[in-house]
């Protein structure tokens, strides 16, 4: 789904796994119910659960048909831990205030996520769960001139 694009309502989408950093989604199909003026409210189909969420249009993606495997059930590329201060970046959409081109940094361990704060900090402000699925390290010879340029402040 593009950023400026609500999914219709009554269809089935799925939480992005990319933006689920406790992975407390995996495998739930959710209905669109309503489009508020920012956000889309949609409804777990699981008729024991009826669980209800408002989420970001970017952070949903249309289920899979019937008799197709989810995306999320397929064999992924291992991807290895990152130790703390790894840089890194995210791919578009996964956080807030951070686009492809941010440079963050890991500070910690939050269950199977991560803590990140900006390269060169925010007024000591981080985001505390972070999906290794949306991560992407970056190469240090990338990183050194930011660095320099940090450091002649």
């Amino acid at each position: 789904m593009s950023a400026t694009t609500k999914p219709p309502i009554g269809s089935l989408v799925i939480i992005n796994p990319a933006i689920d950093a406790d992975q407390r989604y995996v495998g739930m199909v959710f209905k669109v119910i309503q489009h508020l003026r920012t956000n889309v409210v949609v409804e777990d189909v699981n008729p024991a659960s009826k669980r209800k969420l408002k989420a970001k249009p970017e952070q949903l993606q249309p289920a899979p048909a019937a008799g197709e495997i989810p995306a999320v059930a397929t064999v992924q590329e291992y991807q290895p831990p990152l130790p703390i201060g790894t840089v890194f970046t995210v791919t578009g959409g996964a956080l807030d205030g951070a686009d492809e081109t941010t440079l963050l940094v890991v500070i910690g361990l939050n269950g199977p996520a991560y803590k990140a704060a900006r390269l060169g900090g925010n007024s000591n402000r981080y985001w505390p769960k972070v999906a290794r699925a949306a991560m992407r390290p970056v190469d240090m010879t990338t990183v050194l001139p930011h660095l320099k340029a940090l450091l002649a402040d």
